[in-house]
This record gives structure tokens, C-alpha cells and sequence, in this order.
């Protein structure tokens, strides 16, 4: 039995709606592998005073995953740190596990005659 992965994303609270599209895509991918994913957002000075607006990116990345992805620990700080920990979905896994139990085909000629690797047919 192999140990459990945790990878992390680190966010930052004043982030642009497209930087966190992309953090949940790099989240979804890390998911796809297996990993647990620690999210976490960190405050610099001043922004300590303000934890709700690290809340509303927490909850976008949570809602952005919330297909592949169950929340395994809740919003908590720690320092200076917001994060929650996310677990891939038994439905994921699932997907994942039939994926790789079906056979990959593999690439067969084309029925015509002409080449499948792109290269301009040969006259006889």
C-alpha cells in the first residue's frame, strides 16, 4: 500500500478571476492524479484583518471543483494561513478506474486504402 499524495496550491487573496480559473484547473489536474490537495491562501501584512475576502476565493476554487472533489477539511486558519483540504470524489475515482480498465484500440488503417499518418497517397 503506497503512502497518500498531498500536493498544494497557494493563492493568494487578491487574486484576478482568470489566475484563479487557472489554480482550479491545476487543482483538477492534481485531483485527476490521486492527491489530496492542500489550498491554501496566505496573508501579508494588512490582509490579515480581512479574512473574507480569502474566504470568497476559497469557496470559488471549492465550487470549481466540486465535480472531482469533496471537501475533506473544512476552511480553518493556522498563522497566518486560510486553507481546507480537498480529497478526489469516490465518483472520480471510479471514472478513473474504468478508464484505464477499458482497452485502448489500436490505430488501424483507414478501409480505403489511403494512409492514416498523413502522408499524400501513393499512385500504382
Amino acid at each position: 500500500r503506497s503512502a497518500s499524495k498531498q500536493k498544494e496550491v497557494r493563492l493568494s487573496p487578491v487574486m484576478s478571476d482568470n489566475d484563479i480559473e487557472t489554480k482550479i484547473k491545476m487543482t483538477k489536474n492534481l485531483l485527476g492524479e490521486g492527491a489530496k490537495v492542500r489550498v491554501f491562501v496566505r496573508f501579508r501584512g494588512r490582509q490579515r484583518a480581512h479574512p473574507e475576502i480569502a474566504m470568497k476565493v476559497l469557496r470559488k476554487v471549492a465550487e470549481g471543483v466540486a465535480t472531482v472533489a469533496k471537501l475533506e477539511k473544512p476552511p480553518g486558519m493556522e498563522g497566518r494561513v486560510l486553507s481546507i483540504l480537498l480529497a478526489p470524489s469516490v465518483v472520480a475515482k471510479e471514472r478513473e478506474r474504468q478508464e484505464k480498465s477499458t482497452p485502448v484500440m489500436a490505430a488501424a488503417p483507414a478501409a480505403n486504402g489511403t494512409p492514416t499518418d498523413g502522408a499524400a497517397p501513393v499512385e500504382e
